[in-house]
């Protein structure tokens, strides 16, 4: 059993409101990852564009009532897509409250239910099948590795599950966690049009930077296995053909700045080398992975399941700070880029850091992350925001 900890108080601004729709932050990609406990909930604000109105989407949810009252708050009318990454209890008890409020605003308030197809017999699950059949505006997607969407300038990507592991569904031969959709998001991204002309090399590259943030769901080693062989990386070698293929993509498949760290760290979540592969943008295999690594869970004695797990956190420290061979002293996990949505400010007995939002900026700036305060039983409050300094 390992512990979430604290962050610094010095680590944090003052506390003060979130605008997402003024200034920088309304034509920005804002993931937030909310402090529910032992399970997960998040909600998407898309950028907006020419005045139109700004779309959202919610992954998963442990608690209906705060992902609700968060997507209340923002001004969401309506869901782009709502995804339930996997049928476990923990990613979609919330759910339904969901799809009952959107329902009352009308049919295809939410355009799209994401689901990861693994044939599922709760009671839970069963509802949320019935809810979707009933509202024939609705579509019903199962997204598998390398289904692709654009949502004003973010391309949405599915990792996983791949189709190997989609043909076992119905013998039941993968752990549910392994059918976990896996999202990447890449902001700003070029058109579909834009990609291919500048992969045949009749434009440039897409400017400014693209930052790209992965959500792990549930995966664990089988499904992680099948992401390796879909999105293979990429050595460093003049001579190989792997890298000729690299020079055609322009990016190793699997690097990003921000990584929602899979099933809650939990032991079987994720490995080292797949933490390492995504901050190794040159083929090098010399990374600090990604810049930011989250985890939403409970901490300790108060989790159920004894998340987060000390093996990895120690293989996030590891990669963010290596001394294996040196054995210094390491940084703090706030001032590494590991959070948790179960962090304390300041010791174990302070106050929550509670639920977190990452923003991705349109003019590709270095992300910013901000923490809220909450406990997990309490609803986001978007005027009690504190930067991460």
């Amino acid at each position: 059993m390992g512990s979430a900890g604290a962050i610094s108080p010095q680590r944090l601004a003052a506390a003060a409101p979130f605008a997402p729709a003024q200034g920088k932050l309304a034509q920005a990609l804002i993931v937030y990852v909310l402090n529910v406990g032992d399970g997960d909930a998040l909600v998407l604000q898309f950028p907006a564009v020419d005045g139109a109105e700004r779309p959202f989407a919610a992954v998963d949810s442990f608690d209906g009532g705060k992902s609700l009252k968060l997507l209340q708050d923002l001004g969401a009318q309506r869901l782009r897509f709502l995804c339930a990454t996997h049928p476990h209890l923990d990613h979609i008890r919330g759910i339904p409250e969901i799809l009952r409020q959107f329902a009352a605003a009308g049919p295809g308030s939410v355009q799209e239910f994401w689901d990861s197809g693994f044939r599922f017999t709760s009671v839970t699950y069963r509802k949320i099948l019935q809810a979707v059949a009933g509202d024939p505006a609705m579509r019903f997607v199962r997204p598998a590795s390398g289904f692709e969407t654009r949502i004003n300038g973010v391309a949405v990507t599915a990792l996983s599950p791949s189709m190997a592991l989609r043909n076992r569904y119905d013998t039941h031969g993968i752990d549910v966690n392994n059918a976990s959709i896996v999202l990447r998001l890449d902001y700003p991204a070029p058109s579909f049009v834009e990609d291919v002309l500048a992969r045949e090399g009749d434009a440039q590259a897409p400017e400014p930077k693209t930052r790209s943030v992965i959500l792990g769901g549930d995966a664990q080693t089988d499904a992680w296995s099948r992401v390796f062989d879909d999105f293979p990386h990429f050595e460093k070698d003049s001579t190989n053909f792997s890298q000729q293929i690299k020079t055609r993509t322009r990016r190793q498949p699997l690097v990003c700045d921000v990584f929602k760290v899979a099933h809650h760290a939990s032991k079987h979540g994720i490995n080292l080398e797949l933490v390492e592969r995504m901050g190794d943008v040159s083929g090098t295999g010399q990374t600090r992975g990604p810049r930011f690594l989250l985890s939403s869970c409970a901490d300790g004695e108060r989790s159920g399941y004894g998340f987060p797990h000390a093996v990895v956190q120690e293989i996030m420290r590891e990669v963010r700070f290596p001394v294996a061979t040196s054995g210094a002293a390491r940084p703090g996990d706030d001032e590494l880029g590991i959070h948790f949505t179960s962090q304390a400010i300041g010791d174990a007995a302070g106050p929550p850091a509670g639920s977190i939002a990452v923003v991705l900026y349109a003019d590709g700036a270095t992300p910013d992350l901000y923490r809220f305060g909450d406990p997990a039983d309490a609803p986001v409050d978007l005027s009690a925001a504190r930067k991460v300094l």
